[in-house]
């Protein structure tokens, strides 16, 4: 460790860059559809994420797993279906619509052996969470220049999503948020993302409650104001490392965002 940290910060890169093309130059561990499978990035609620590369190509992706199995996508095969559709045609929607640099590229979705794959840009860098944790335990803070640096990427990507594109995230989290270099915001998971139509309101509950707003817990209508209070939250998080509104029962979370 001593002489890692005697290195220069070039000489130190350098190490990370071919540690980094020995992982790149691995055998896959599997294959699925048309993408080598190289490594495994991490696991969610809904199943996991792999980088990937096209058997052609030499862009490294990101490959969503969702197993179908869920319980929260209906309690049978006809309402395993329907969700699954449903969220095909969002992603569809969003997948030719989407270029912006503050949010995440989708190349496509296929479905195989009852798993829902999503293939989307591979982002570099680590969720806005992890952040969050790793500060706490040092016992630092983020500087007022990080929160503004990073919170004005966030706008800025949520006003092209409400403004140009009528598209509501609706499950902004820490965990959605992807810092890269410099801290180059990525706002990334539109698995729940709804695409409304001109001054519509949307009813559905889902998303994280921790950032929820006032009418999704109480099942309000809602519009794009949902994901403003979710990065409210977060701005709040940025500047004090933890959420606005906590509690470990969900009931008592409930009544204090309401």
């Amino acid at each position: 460790v001593l002489k890692l940290n005697a290195l220069l910060e070039d000489e130190v890169k350098q190490i990370a860059e071919n540690i980094e093309n020995i992982n790149q130059n691995k055998a896959p561990m599997k294959y699925i559809g048309n993408y080598a499978v190289l490594d495994h990035l991490g696991s969610g609620a809904f199943g996991s994420v792999y980088k990937v590369k096209k058997h052609s190509g030499q862009n490294f992706l990101a490959m969503k797993e969702i197993n179908l199995h869920n319980p929260a996508f209906g309690k049978d095969k006809k309402d395993r279906e329907s969700s699954v559709k449903n969220i095909v045609s969002e992603l569809a929607i969003i997948k030719e619509q989407l270029y912006h640099p503050n949010v995440v590229r989708y190349h496509r979705t296929f479905l195989e052996n009852d798993r829902l794959y999503i293939v989307m840009e591979l982002i570099e860098g680590a969720p806005l969470g992890e952040h969050f944790h790793s500060l706490k335990e040092k016992q630092q803070q983020f500087t007022e220049e990080r929160i503004w640096n990073i919170f004005i990427q966030l706008c800025l990507a949520l006003r092209y999503l409400h403004k140009e594109k009528r598209i509501v995230h609706r499950d902004l989290t820490p965990n959605n948020i992807m810092l890269g270099d410099k801290d180059k915001v990525t706002i990334t998971d539109f698995g729940l993302a709804k695409q409304k139509q001109e001054n519509s309101k949307l009813t559905s509950v889902v998303g994280t409650i921790l950032y929820s707003c006032p009418e999704v817990v109480k099942s309000e209508p809602y519009g794009e104001k949902a994901d403003v209070w979710a990065s409210g939250c977060v701005l709040y998080q940025m500047a004090t490392l933890n959420p606005p509104f906590y509690s470990t029962n969900m009931l008592s979370l409930a009544t204090k965002i309401v």
